[in-house]
């Protein structure tokens, strides 16, 4: 239960990060909205970090390298999503609900297959 609490927050967070992301880089850019959003969530998860205390940073040692390149996999998460989202922001409003609402769709299910894939 509190496995699918936390998978429908997060589903959630990144919905609202996408359309933040999309709005941000209609200003300036898409790559530099990626490096602005991946280093305010460092800073973020950084200083929750710091508050609870719980660090173990000789673990580092212990991961595999392909498992600490997932910041690389986040930016061209970050990047998809901003791309699908501003492709989807032409046309009639009724085009655009049914895309947004296909898009997300697409997102999460291929969320999912991926999860199931790699679990």
């Amino acid at each position: 239960m509190k496995g699918s609490i936390f998978a429908a927050a997060g589903g959630a967070f990144l919905t609202l990060q996408g359309v933040a992301n999309a709005r941000v880089s209609a200003g300036i850019g898409t790559w530099q909205t990626a490096t602005l959003t991946q280093l305010v969530g460092f800073l973020a998860a950084f200083l929750i970090l710091m508050l609870v205390r719980d660090a173990n940073w000789q673990g580092f040692r212990k991961v595999k390298p392909l498992y600490l390149s997932g910041g690389a996999f986040a930016a061209m998460i970050i990047f998809s999503n901003i791309t699908a989202i501003r492709s989807g922001q032409s046309g009639s409003p009724a085009s655009k609900r049914f895309r947004a609402s296909r898009d997300t769709a697409f997102r999460v299910l291929a969320g999912f297959s991926t999860g199931l894939f790699l679990h």
